[in-house]
């Protein structure tokens, strides 16, 4: 399954996990497929969130995400994730704390 592919999946299951997420303290450490999940997502997100400075740039990067992304390790988080749905909470939280991260990262001047 392509990267294309498995976003909407891991959108949708985000979006289920923030509608009933808890107020839990402390997170157990990502698994290493979680972590590649993680990366994957964070990497797409910040090429989509380029099209509206370099739109005609988005593709090629799309799709070189698609020829480095690790997709085995992504369907086995996501097989991780389905068979303890739980830990969702604890990727969506890295990746919220990741994309915060890029949005505080100063920006190289134009």
């Amino acid at each position: 399954m392509s990267a294309r592919r498995l976003l909407p999946l891991v959108v949708l299951w985000l979006l289920a996990l923030t509608a009933c997420r808890g107020g839990k303290a402390s997170h157990p450490p990502l698994r290493p497929q979680e972590r590649t999940l993680v990366d994957l997502y964070v990497r797409i997100t910040a090429a989509e969130a380029g099209r509206a400075i370099l739109p005609e740039s988005v593709g090629t990067v799309l799709d070189r995400i698609a020829t480095t992304a690790d997709t085995n390790a992504v369907r086995a988080a996501l097989r991780g994730l389905e068979a303890e749905p739980e830990r969702w909470e604890y990727v969506w939280d890295a990746i919220q704390k990741r994309l915060v991260e890029l949005e505080e990262k100063p920006q190289p001047e134009k």
